[in-house]
């Protein structure tokens, strides 16, 4: 049987996924090459430092601590099976919903201190420890896993030679380092680019700048030429976090657990980090269902956000079938070695996807696109052109583990096109369902690029917060605060469910 993925259809959907990524700023070049502006001044300069400093201080701190939670959950007794990645649960919640728990703990403590409501949470180290605390899970999670990929052969060797403590700082923190490096990499983009914690606290940030150059000139060229400088700065993330996802190809080690019995500063410090995580992940129910004003507010905050999470819905389901849709194939370029389209996966991570929107926008705009420009589609657009290259190297790390005898005997064996389908569909559907899930959660919690691509009437429930937020009603944005973390826990116990009774069904 001939493989049914021919290198036509291969190149086809990989020119879609290009064009795709690159079309916004083809059609703002269209429209706007005479306007073309590049200004990197002292102003510039001292931003694009704060934005680095931000990131290099979270990304630091963010390893320290996730090697020490993920350490602690490897080795302990009363973590086994699927509660071991409890934390998992929180890394979809939205960003601004951890800076609006941390903003909120000054009212909580007024209760019992009246003169503390007369401080504010603001400035560099703010913005540090709530993006620490919202990436913590990640680096734990990526950390865990390559824990549990060693071989345990190494740790049982070292503990006999020398102790427990000796294994966890020669054997495993050496080896972790491709995991580290990747997830470094993630981490520092994500704080390069991120719109919504340095706005919130008040902290000067690059990105923060090139969204005033669009709202000051309205030129969408200029906010692209202003990226440049940050694409030279993420040059080094990307690349760590694109070379080494080839880490997380590598087989679960099948044998027993081995647990080691870490003593001294070393099991003090990753008890530390441990609790700083289980605080992560019950922080922002408590102090934001703390902060609503009861139940009947809850109810009340219900009503009136309804709408505005139909459209965040609908504009999220939308803006995650694309996304997927358009990945699958650059993933699978990536997975046999074809390292060209590595400059298309940096162009896409690395510029921030509110840029992306305004280069949608003018595109739309010069070719009198107004249906769409009034539709919810358009959003799901812009969220899909900023999920893409995240879904696309999950995609592609997932490949790297399918199990390609399996395909090949397929291949020899099978007699029809739709046997050898079913063998890779049924490989590859928890991947593509995670990644659905992930991208459906960063569209449903954007909020700069509903900002710019939203229809009129189209509100979403980012949107909608952000605007009480400045209108000060506090309790409404806790109250819509915990309605989307509850939707989100909601959505994640529905996946647990279902891939649970697909690997049941497998197992029958």
């Amino acid at each position: 049987m001939k493989n049914p993925f021919t290198n036509k259809e291969k190149y086809i959907g990989l020119l879609i996924y290009i064009i795709f990524i690159v079309l916004p700023i083809i059609g703002t070049l269209a429209q706007e090459i005479g306007l073309f502006d590049f200004s990197f001044g002292t102003r510039q300069f001292l931003l694009l430092k704060n934005s680095l400093k931000l990131a290099v201080a979270v990304t630091i701190i963010n390893l320290v601590l996730g090697f020490l939670a993920a350490l602690y959950i490897s080795n302990s007794k009363h973590l086994k099976g699927w509660n071991r990645y409890f934390f998992v649960i929180t890394i979809p919640i939205p960003f601004y919903i951890y800076a609006l728990s941390w903003i909120y703990i000054l009212q909580i403590l007024s209760i019992f201190q009246p003169s503390i409501i007369q401080y504010s949470i603001s400035g560099f180290w703010a913005c540090v420890f709530v993006e620490v605390m919202a990436y913590l899970p990640i680096t734990v999670l990526f950390l865990l896993l390559g824990i549990e990929n060693l071989d345990t052969d190494k740790l049982r060797m070292a503990v006999i030679y020398r102790n427990d403590n000796f294994a966890v700082w020669k054997v495993i923190l050496p080896s972790l380092c491709p995991y580290g490096l990747a997830v470094a990499g993630l981490i520092c983009t994500f704080s390069m680019t991120e719109f919504s914690v340095p706005s919130m606290f008040q902290y000067n940030t690059y990105v923060l700048d090139i969204f005033s150059v669009y709202s000051r000139t309205g030129s969408a060229i200029k906010a692209y030429a202003q990226c440049i400088p940050l694409f030279i700065v993420l040059v080094v993330p990307v690349h760590w976090l694109v070379s080494n996802l080839r880490s997380f190809s590598s087989k679960k080690n099948i044998r027993t657990k081995y647990c080691l019995k870490i003593t001294g500063w070393t099991k003090i410090l990753s008890f530390c980090a441990f609790f700083l995580l289980v605080i992560q992940v019950a922080f922002p129910i408590i102090t934001l269902g703390t902060t609503m004003g009861g139940i009947k507010n809850f109810f009340a905050s219900f009503a009136l956000i309804t709408e505005e999470f139909k459209t965040s819905f609908w504009m999220s389901v939308f803006s995650a079938v694309i996304c997927v849709l358009i990945s699958y194939y650059p993933a699978k370029f990536l997975s046999e070695e074809r390292f060209g389209l590595a400059g298309f996966i940096f162009y896409a991570i690395a510029i921030p996807g509110t840029i992306q929107a305004m280069g949608l926008l003018k595109l739309v705009n010069s070719f009198g696109w107004t249906g769409l420009e009034h539709s919810t589609l358009m959003t799901s657009l812009g969220c899909a052109l900023k999920s893409a290259p995240i879904i696309v190297l999950l995609l592609y790390a997932s490949m790297l583990r399918v199990d390609k005898k399996a395909l090949e005997i397929a291949e020899i064996l099978s007699i029809r096109y739709i046997d050898y389908f079913r063998i890779k569909f049924d490989m590859l559907l928890p991947s593509i369902l995670l990644g659905m899930v992930l991208s459906f959660f960063f569209a449903f919690a954007e909020e700069g690029i509903p900002l710019i691509l939203m229809a009129p009437g189209k509100e979403t429930v980012t949107v909608k917060i952000y605007n009480y937020l400045h209108y000060g009603a506090s309790e409404y944005v806790s109250a819509f605060s915990i309605i989307v973390v509850l939707f989100i826990i909601a959505i994640e116990i529905i996946l647990f469910c279902f891939v649970k009774t697909f690997k049941r069904s497998r197992i029958k």
